[in-house]
């Protein structure tokens, strides 16, 4: 299983989603192209957000492999998740956004099986 950062160095009003912690107790964690992110990775991307977004409170959970892209609760806004493209698109007008985490996990399988085709056409 994923190992998670410990409660205690959480953001104070964040808590994972139930629907999130079960994906990942029961082994889903490759959905290639999307990574969810580690512990190790977790906490150095949320400090770097925080520095280069002051306005924004983003805390990542997982990341393209194939480009910039960080899916991320927005702490500001009801935890929705919002994607954004880490380096080049600080716009919040730009972000794409999903009510809830099975909403976004819905769209990295859809997105899984479009990387699947294309890799396997190639």
């Amino acid at each position: 299983m994923i190992e998670l950062p410990p409660v205690e160095e959480l953001p104070a009003t964040f808590k994972y989603p139930d629907e999130f912690l079960w994906v990942l107790k029961n082994g889903v964690n490759g959905l290639t192209p999307w990574l969810i992110l580690e512990s190790e990775s977790i906490l150095p991307r949320y400090v770097s957000l925080k520095k280069r977004y002051p306005s924004r409170n983003l805390f990542p959970f997982a990341c393209r492999q194939d480009c910039d892209e960080l899916a991320c609760w927005d702490l500001n806004d009801n935890n929705r998740i919002k994607i954004i493209d880490d380096y080049s698109r600080a716009n919040p007008n730009d972000d794409v956004i999903y009510n809830n985490f099975l909403d976004w996990f819905r769209q990295a399988v859809e997105d899984m099986k479009d990387f699947c085709i294309k890799d396997i056409q190639e």
